[in-house]
């Protein structure tokens, strides 16, 4: 009620004039910035050439050439101009049938081609690159008067403007910004900063949003201390960042939003504001970091000898500073080697890295850590992860047994208690099937979300979780690791969900176990006795576009990269008594589902799916066997 009211007020609200004085530097290190720019100039030059010509590409989708003015306004989808002179909070932009995704309008306002023409300026010194990026400052805050048009409505916008406003500044040099555009610039950065802290992100965006905000907050206050109340704001922004790391990071290092790129865009902001902490001689307390370095630890079990993480919730491909293209398949890592220099965790260092334009504000770890083996348990945040490697195999093995994701509403979670992901040899095999669109998605949102897209069992075709809106959930399952057992072969790990309790009277668990000594069992159990309405169990596994399969005449399935045999995957019902060797083969059916590799993208991928009746599950278990081919 209260920010409905704020909203209503700020139409007439108007900002203090008065001198904000001069923008400091986002400081930097000169030495990393010579090494990032010996790699990484020619990207940064195909990228600005591109944006001169107005050729933008973004979330998988290219702009038609528009002039400069009417670019800020423009959705791609439609061609059609976002009223740009309405009060931001009264322009509607959720679920529009005559616009595209807002995201898309978004994305070019967060000006992230500034930093990058920056720095090929100051790589190379051509004025041309200098004239442009003056040019498209200029031409955004002439055509965004403060508080009017849809890119004031969403406080996580300010705050990626306000790093790509300080980071480019910062790379240019104050002497070659003129006058009066230093001028506009501190006007509408105060007025960024005013209105961020005006309308802070609470209830259902408390999540990286609020991070987002606070980081943004803390460190314009100390790049513009005469701003109105600057000091006092970042001053607050600071303790309050080191309370939400807590909030949102679990104590096992898990991202609380159940996203590893949402955990990394979280964290990317965390680093930048570290390191204006540094410069200013500020610290967070001793839990904050060690929470830190949890996080660290549990990225580095989640990726494989590639770089590769599993895709796990909601990905809208966020990023706060770019270095070329958008999209970035290798975010996680980079982030994480960012991670484990400045929060001093070396040995959770990534495989490998590449040279990033951040990385002159978040560091970069000199080297590679050691390789996880074995099982890594991560119980509050909820998973188990099995490694290990030989004869030339490497496999790493996933099973979610946690929250559904952030607070009641669980925005970017997905309802895939129990899924399982694989990668063999650094390729992902078994996958989730990604996110497509947010807020323009409509039935497609909620089908991505859902539990038939995901590598678990699905009851009667009924999600787990209760989907009650694009960000929203009700009625969540409730999943945890019960007690581990040793098997003849290895570790197992053993998870349960409660989600069908209600509708069906049944508990899923599922035991996912290391055969030795390449191998893995998958059982899944019904506990309980089902009501009436079950008709229809379905079991999936998602497979990556680029892995084939080839079902045989006894029901198994080859799968196959590249023509040439990887794995093969067999499915039994089994019965109660486990000296029984003999079952009743369920046979898989290839089917093609729904995928999206990347936000905004959609397209086929083969699944492996089988549907049998509750009562086959009465007295026994459904168990799938991965072999796996040594080479």
């Amino acid at each position: 009620m209260r920010e409905h009211f704020l909203r209503r007020a700020g139409r007439t609200f108007t900002l203090e004039a008065g001198d904000f004085g001069a923008l400091a530097p986002f400081e930097f290190s000169q030495e990393t910035f010579v090494e990032v720019a010996e790699n990484c100039w020619l990207e940064w030059q195909t990228e600005v050439a591109r944006a001169r010509t107005g050729r933008w590409h973004y979330l998988g989708r290219s702009w038609d050439p528009v002039p400069l003015a009417d670019l800020w306004h423009f959705d791609p989808v439609s061609g059609e101009q976002w009223e740009r002179e309405k009060y931001c909070f009264d322009v509607a932009y959720r679920h529009r049938s005559d616009r595209g995704d807002i995201k898309y309008t978004w994305e070019v306002n967060r000006l992230q081609i500034l930093p990058v023409a920056a720095a090929l300026f100051r790589a190379k010194g051509q004025k041309e690159d200098l004239r442009f990026c003056l040019e498209v400052m200029e031409s955004w805050i002439d055509s965004n008067p403060p508080f009017l048009g849809v890119n004031w409505n969403s406080g996580i916008e300010l705050a990626l403007r306000i790093m790509s406003f300080t980071t480019a500044v910062s790379l240019l040099g104050q002497e070659n910004i003129p006058e009066n555009l230093k001028l506009k610039l501190v006007k509408t950065l105060n007025a960024h900063l005013v209105w961020l802290n005006r309308y802070p992100s609470k209830y259902s965006s408390a999540n990286n949003h609020l991070i987002a905000e606070l980081s943004a907050t803390y460190i314009l206050g100390r790049l513009m201390p005469r701003l109105n109340k600057a000091k006092l704001l970042a001053d607050k922004a600071f303790a309050e960042l080191g309370e939400q790391i807590s909030c949102q990071i679990h104590e096992d290092g898990v991202g609380a939003e159940q996203s590893p790129t949402y955990s990394c865009f979280a964290l990317e902001w965390v680093l930048l504001a570290l390191n204006m902490a540094c410069h200013q001689g500020e610290k967070f307390e001793p839990q904050v970091m060690n929470r830190l370095k949890s996080s660290a630890k549990h990225l580095r079990w989640m990726m494989d000898e590639g770089g590769n993480v599993p895709r796990i919730g909601d990905d809208d491909e966020g990023r706060v500073i770019l270095s070329g293209g958008a999209r970035e398949e290798d975010y996680v890592r980079n982030i994480l080697s960012s991670l484990a220099e400045i929060a001093d965790c070396p040995e959770y260092a990534p495989p490998k890295d590449r040279a990033h334009l951040r990385q002159i504000w978040t560091g970069r770890a000199p080297a590679a850590g050691p390789s996880p083996e074995g099982a890594g348990f991560f119980d509050e945040g909820g998973y188990s992860v099995f490694r290990h490697s030989g004869k030339g195999l490497r496999s790493l093995f996933a099973l979610d047994h946690g929250p559904l994701g952030h607070l009641s509403i669980a925005a970017h979670g997905h309802a895939d208690a129990l899924s399982v992901w694989w990668h063999l040899n650094d390729q992902p095999v078994f996958v989730d099937a990604g996110t497509y669109l947010y807020h323009s998605g409509g039935e497609a949102r909620d089908m991505f979300r859902g539990t038939m897209q995901h590598n678990t069992l699905c009851l009667s075709s009924k999600d787990q979780s209760k989907i009650s809106g694009a960000f929203n959930w009700s009625n969540p399952a409730r999943a945890k690791r019960v007690p581990m057992s040793q098997t003849a072969g290895g570790l197992c790990a053993v998870g349960r969900h409660d989600g069908y309790k209600k509708p069906f009277g049944v508990i899923h668990e599922r035991k996912l176990a290391l055969d030795a000594p390449y191998g893995y069992s998958i059982r899944d159990q019904l506990l309980g006795t089902p009501k009436r309405g079950l008709e229809e169990v379905c079991l999936t596994y998602v497979l990556h576009p680029s892995i084939a399969v080839n079902l045989r005449e006894n029901g198994s399935v080859d799968l196959l990269r590249d023509g040439k045999k990887i794995a093969g995957v067999e499915l039994w019902l089994r019965p109660d008594d486990t000296l029984r060797r003999s079952g009743s083969r369920v046979h898989f059916l290839i089917e093609e589902v729904a995928y999206s590799g990347s936000f905004g993208t959609r397209e086929t991928t083969c699944s492996l799916r089988a549907r049998f009746a509750p009562n086959d599950l009465k007295s026994g278990w459904l168990e799938t066997k991965v072999s796996i081919d040594a080479a």
